[in-house]
């Protein structure tokens, strides 16, 4: 038995502790098999692991979005050359400075909404400027682009035209309307959706609501009494959606 030991020991190699060695070895358990100290990894779970590696750039972010990005890194690296003169410098920078100054594009603008940066939309006075401002927020498909550009509108135009500025974009309707039924702002939700025609919508939106929306049991029932006559007893109203909310009254 000794002698075994003393063979394992004289057999075994004398190595110092590598605080680099030891880096190397928990990122290979790390990046190469996380699951290597419980187990293998059984064959789905491998495949699933080299697909999120393999993960091609344009299912993450769209091309359109990516040109976006790098317009903007390349608009901001305002690097100044070696060995220009001072009165070249001084030019590049009241180029810069100009671009501050005056009114911006409205692609500009909605490329810095895209990328969350700080800008004002202020500048865009008139309504031709305005509804370009939405078109071109609403052909970026950035959610949060146009939802921050339908806010903007609705707090610089009238009512009537704001509603009829968004009459004929979907898009920026179905952001206004989520954004607003968050915050359980159910007039102004309200108000849009009969403007637009979607009497159905509103009826529903406004009983959903208000069945949620207090415990009081006398509150609930004449909130609910007033949808009804608003909505579902009207002409053309959901038969279905009219018993259902009759229905939940006689519950009450």
């Amino acid at each position: 038995m000794e002698s075994k030991d003393d063979d394992y020991w004289n057999d075994s190699a004398n190595k110092s502790f590598n605080f680099d060695e030891d880096d190397v070895a928990v990122l290979e358990i790390a990046t190469n098999n996380k699951r290597s100290l419980f187990g293998d990894d059984t064959a789905s779970e491998s495949n699933y692991g080299a697909g999120q590696m393999e993960l091609p750039l344009h299912s993450i972010i769209s091309d359109e979005n990516l040109e976006l990005i790098l317009q903007e890194q390349s608009r901001n690296e305002m690097t100044i050359p070696k060995g220009i003169s001072l009165e070249e410098e001084v030019k590049l920078l009241r180029k810069k400075i100009q671009e501050f100054n005056y009114a911006p594009t409205a692609a500009s603008v909605v490329r810095k909404l895209i990328l969350g940066k700080p800008c004002s939309l202020e500048m865009f006075r008139s309504m031709a400027e305005k509804e370009q401002l939405l078109d071109e927020a609403i052909g970026s498909g950035c959610g949060n682009a146009i939802l921050k550009v339908t806010l903007f509108l609705d707090q610089t135009l009238k009512k009537k035209l704001f509603y009829t500025l968004l009459q004929t974009r979907p898009e920026a309707v179905y952001h206004y309307v989520n954004y607003l039924s968050l915050r359980l702002k159910v007039t102004e939700c309200t108000d849009l959706l009969v403007f637009l025609g979607r009497h159905h919508e509103a009826s529903l939106l406004q009983f959903s609501i208000f069945v949620c929306s207090t415990s009081n049991l006398d509150i609930k029932r004449q909130r609910l009494k007033k949808i009804y006559n608003d909505y579902f007893s009207q002409p053309g109203a959901n038969t279905f959606y009219a018993q259902l909310v009759i229905n939940y009254l006689n519950l009450l």
